[in-house]
């Protein structure tokens, strides 16, 4: 009873138009059929197909929610719609299309027309599919392509074409702080060279190429570049008053050598051929905004719940929504407030995921 309840207070949108597409996938898929495919008389057979589906809807679309709801189709979070969910579309689908047949079968046994054109089912289940997918998973897409096309604060310089700036670039193009708009490298590229879609440029022409990106922030991920080469990048970085920010220490590969940097021994394991195994590594983004509001909030006398926590949670539940980090979430607090749980550990947190999913004592949870 209170799933239900659940249901029809956050999830009424999706009820209203998953009625409005069921609807729509029989009446257009028969009025297409009718008006194109061959051997179909249009005029004399297609009135009494759709009184037939006239009775049969309101049966019908109460049959599909039911459905739909046995299915776990209501109750999601759909902005994070996955594989799982698109699994419950397809099944329920196919409950869907067997009722169809069935029940329109069933109302036209007494008609000189004792059964719809197969074509017609086919293509009734795929629409109906095809719409029962697009009102799950579009909101996820259109979250994802805003997300995209959001403008990001930061425009930032890769130095190093080999594997650890690859990496750099695509890890910097998952996020949402930098853009990454042009790459360098030691060696002359070739005209026109591009590397993801980027311009990749030598490092001869590197106060140029800072001036004409407006770059804010140069991310250093060039191992093979030490001393002199370094500190040269680094103090044309700080004549410029832009970021700089070293990452030629941080490697996720297992190159020649049997050590990391910065890692004592290559960690090995019988299943590994050679004894050498890779371990990704995500070097830490900590700039000295990070560092500023760490010490900020320890001069504040809050090291647990408190004002900044508020803030925090307000900030997050802004981000979720609208995929910006530049929210101005203090001049309506209201609006983003006890929408976000900020708690003191992941356990608490899955304890708190539980109780709200209604998970009680004597219930299976399968964590996969």
């Amino acid at each position: 009873m209170n799933r239900l309840k659940r249901i029809l207070r956050d999830d009424l949108w999706v009820i209203l138009l998953d009625i409005a597409a069921v609807n729509l996938a029989c009446f257009l898929t028969l009025a297409v059929r009718g008006r194109v495919s061959y051997g179909f008389d249009y005029g004399a057979s297609f009135p009494l197909f759709f009184s037939v589906l006239l009775k049969f809807a309101p049966v019908y679309t109460v049959l599909c929610l039911l459905v739909f709801y046995a299915f776990r189709l209501y109750g999601g979070i759909w902005r994070y719609a996955g594989i799982k969910d698109m699994n419950h579309v397809i099944l329920a689908s196919i409950v869907t299309f067997v009722i169809h047949i069935l029940g329109t079968n069933f109302l036209l046994r007494a008609t000189p027309f004792n059964h719809m054109p197969l074509t017609y089912y086919a293509g009734m289940a795929l629409t109906q599919f095809i719409l029962i997918c697009l009102i799950r998973f579009a909101y996820r897409f259109f979250v994802m392509e805003k997300r995209l096309s959001v403008n990001k604060p930061g425009r930032a310089l890769v130095i190093g074409t080999g594997d650890l700036g690859q990496q750099t670039v695509r890890t910097l193009g998952e996020g949402v702080y930098f853009n990454v708009c042009c790459i360098a490298g030691t060696e002359k590229p070739a005209e026109d060279e591009q590397l993801y879609g980027i311009p990749v440029y030598g490092l001869d022409n590197l106060a140029d190429l800072l001036e004409r990106y407006s770059i804010t922030c140069v991310f250093f991920a060039d191992p093979s570049l030490k001393g002199e080469a370094r500190e040269a990048i680094k103090k044309t970085c700080e004549e410029k008053h832009i970021e700089f920010r070293d990452y030629s220490s941080f490697l996720d590969f297992v190159g020649e050598s049997d050590q990391f940097i910065g890692m004592e021994n290559v960690v090995k394991g019988p299943e590994q051929k050679g004894g050498k195994r890779s371990i990704p590594f995500s070097p830490p983004d900590i700039s000295e905004s990070e560092i500023n509001e760490v010490a900020e909030a320890l001069r504040s006398g809050w090291i647990t719940t408190g004002p900044r926590t508020k803030l925090l949670e307000r900030r997050l539940a802004a981000y979720i929504e609208t995929g910006r980090t530049d929210v101005d979430t203090e001049s309506d607090p209201a609006r983003w407030s006890n929408r976000v749980v900020c708690l003191n550990s992941a356990t608490a947190a899955e304890e708190l995921n539980l109780r709200i999913l209604g998970i009680r004592e004597g219930d299976e949870v399968i964590a996969v």
